[in-house]
């Protein structure tokens, strides 16, 4: 299931998303069956991507980009 952004974006992995509702941050890795999960290991949460309504999160970047 594809799970979109406040701006429509698909969410993928490695995106660094912030939620609307609560401002929790996460990032989207994948789990070991390949499935899209939500991460913070400071707060204690772990869910699956899609659990969350499109437009409830906004990426804010991508983890596995970097600038020179």
């Amino acid at each position: 299931m594809t799970v979109l952004d406040i701006t429509g974006k698909t969410i993928k992995e490695y995106d660094v998303c912030r939620a609307v509702a609560t401002d929790e941050m996460m990032i989207v890795l994948k789990n070991k069956k390949g499935k899209l999960i939500v991460k913070n290991s400071i707060i204690g949460l772990s869910d699956f991507l899609d659990v969350y309504p499109n437009g409830e999160l906004q990426v804010v970047g991508n983890a596995a980009v970097s600038f020179t």
